[in-house]
């Protein structure tokens, strides 16, 4: 008998697409994508911009939002909204926002998807990426993969 993930039908990859979008009333901010340890964009960023990739559907997500070389102005703002994040038409940002860590110069630690310091927003799923949405959704106990 074939394993689930050996059917013909199994897709190996799941889809992860990333939009950001930047404030650019002081400048284009420098910012960056990387998922996976790979590296989706890095660049100034003047207008909204859309990533996707794909990731083999056992390996944990890891992935990372940036901002750099802001010049801080009390009249005007920079900064990259996260728009959305998806992974396999599952919604991250807005609904699971509060489960990344977002790490900037000014040590302000809350749930956003507004990147408004240098810093680093960051989300792992840890473990492999059904595993999670099976958990962090509360739908119970599920069985783990033989790999």
């Amino acid at each position: 008998m074939k394993n689930f993930s050996e059917l013909l039908a199994t897709d190996v990859f799941v889809t992860v697409t990333v939009t950001i979008e930047p404030i650019v009333f002081n400048g284009d901010p420098e910012a960056w994508i990387i998922i996976n340890g790979r590296k989706v964009y890095h660049n100034r960023l003047s207008f909204a911009m859309s990533f996707s990739t794909k990731v083999l559907v056992l390996d944990p997500i890891e992935i990372e939002i940036g901002m750099s070389n802001k010049l801080y102005n009390k009249y005007a703002e920079t900064a990259v909204v996260i728009k959305s994040i998806c992974i396999d038409d599952f919604d991250i940002v807005p609904n699971y926002t509060h489960l990344a860590q977002y790490q900037n110069e000014r040590n302000i630690d809350t749930p956003t998807s507004y990147l408004g310091f240098n810093g680093v927003w960051r989300l792992s799923t840890v473990e492999p990426f059904y595993l999670w949405h099976h958990r962090v959704t509360g739908q119970g106990w599920l069985l783990e993969p033989i790999v």
